[in-house]
């Protein structure tokens, strides 16, 4: 049996909540406790991270600027002094930002 090392962890519960997992936990024998580590196992078995819906998210405000995640620090300098807002519109107007919309 593999050793497991545990990490307290608080939980706010309704009381039905407790109360339902109270006579589950003692139908099966085990603990409450127990029991809560075996349904967040459960879960996070049937809703892995990599398929969470908030990973959709990840690029949907593509700028057309190749390597502004390289150069982000350059971008937001530049934003800073105001300069970034010309050369964004020029790029517009090269279509390398179709429909990008920088609100003023």
């Amino acid at each position: 049996m593999a050793v497991s090392h545990k990490k307290p962890f608080q939980l706010y519960l309704r009381e039905e909540q407790i109360e339902a997992l109270r006579r589950l936990a003692r139908k099966r024998g085990v603990s409450m406790a127990e029991l809560v580590r075996q349904s967040v196992d459960h879960f996070l078995a049937e809703a892995p991270l990599e398929e969470e819906p908030l990973w959709d998210l990840v690029g949907i405000g593509a700028s057309g600027v190749g390597d502004l995640s390289e150069r982000h620090d350059f971008y937001l300098e530049k934003e800073e002094s105001g300069s970034i807002k010309h050369e964004a519109a020029d790029l517009r107007g090269h279509g390398r930002l179709a429909g990008a919309h920088r609100p003023g």
